[in-house]
């Protein structure tokens, strides 16, 4: 009897310790930050996010309207920035990366933008800085929240033409987006090292932490009852084959978190007008400061903008 007992008592302190791992994993992949990642795994942190050798100071100078707005799908509250251009002819919406932040990913495209007429809207994505939201959708969940800002700004009165940016899991954001219909003012996507789909994302997350595929799955269920999605249903590639509007691909050719043929792929898989766009050497999220002159020449020309590159260097 003891012995059964004994039995019992093992077998439910590893499940037990089995599903704490697996529940803490999962907070680091979708939780809301709560815990300083940085300190906890520096390594894997440098892997996992761009690397904070940036200046925001131009961002941080400039005078920036805070704009909210609640999901429409399930309530949560959503912050903005919005910084006017001295003579705007576009509008872009821009969406950061995984446990990023604006002031980060945009940090030096930003100055260049504005002074060729952009109005820019910094979008704080779910579950990051001031948006609510207890769990990140890896686009998932905010290609919904990038409509309801589309909403806002057509309701605001807003007729300026609109471009859709992104950064890392910003650029899937904005590529999954494109699967639904977009108001007309919407011109074109800018999609900076985007994934293929959340599930590839995060086995390539796991296989930095040696978790096997079956322990994704599991967390996989995990996700779906948080959230209620499923980290495998959704992918760019489909909303690719659904896409109507222009859309401009870039990558690095030495990321190492995600690997430039994801862009690849989403790039055969775009139905619409689309440009690829590989910066050779450069690494995750820096493909603009490895060749400014490149990256900003080929975004004016795919829009058809009269590029002027501000701090070149």
């Amino acid at each position: 009897m003891k012995t059964i007992l004994l039995l019992i008592t093992v077998i439910f302190l590893v499940l037990t310790i089995r599903h704490l791992m697996l529940k803490f994993f999962m907070n680091i992949v979708i939780g809301r930050k709560t815990f300083n990642f940085r300190q906890f795994d520096k390594e894997k942190y440098h892997q996992l996010a761009p690397a904070d050798d940036f200046s925001d100071d131009w961002i941080t100078k400039q005078e920036l309207t805070t704009l909210r707005i609640n999901s429409s799908r399930d309530g949560v509250n959503l912050s903005g920035h919005f910084l006017l251009a001295e003579e705007p002819v576009r509008t872009i919406i821009l969406f950061h990366g995984w446990r990023s932040e604006f002031k980060c990913d945009f940090a030096e495209m930003a100055e260049n933008l504005n002074r060729n007429g952009c109005n820019l809207l910094f979008v704080e994505q779910r579950a990051h800085g001031n948006s609510g939201g207890k769990y990140i959708g890896f686009g998932a969940l905010e290609r919904y929240d990038c409509i309801d800002w589309l909403k806002y700004l057509t309701d605001t009165n807003h007729n300026l033409p609109i471009y859709l940016a992104g950064l890392s899991m910003g650029a899937s954001t904005v590529l999954m987006a494109a699967e639904f219909d977009l108001p007309e003012t919407v011109k074109g996507i800018i999609a900076d090292c985007g994934f293929t789909s959340p599930y590839e994302i995060v086995i390539k997350v796991a296989n930095l932490y040696h978790l096997k595929t079956r322990t994704v799955n599991h967390i996989d269920r995990m996700c779906y009852k948080k959230t209620g999605f499923n980290l495998n249903n959704l992918s760019t590639l489909r909303a690719m084959d659904n896409c109507r509007v222009p859309i401009l691909f870039i990558h690095g050719t030495a990321d190492n978190l995600i690997p430039f043929e994801m862009t690849v792929k989403n790039y055969h898989a775009c139905r619409s007008k689309k440009k690829l766009l590989l910066i050779e050497g450069a690494e995750h999220c820096k493909s603009f400061s490895h060749d400014k002159k490149k990256y900003y020449e080929t975004m004016c020309s795919f829009f058809g903008w009269n590029p002027i590159l501000q701090n070149d260097g």
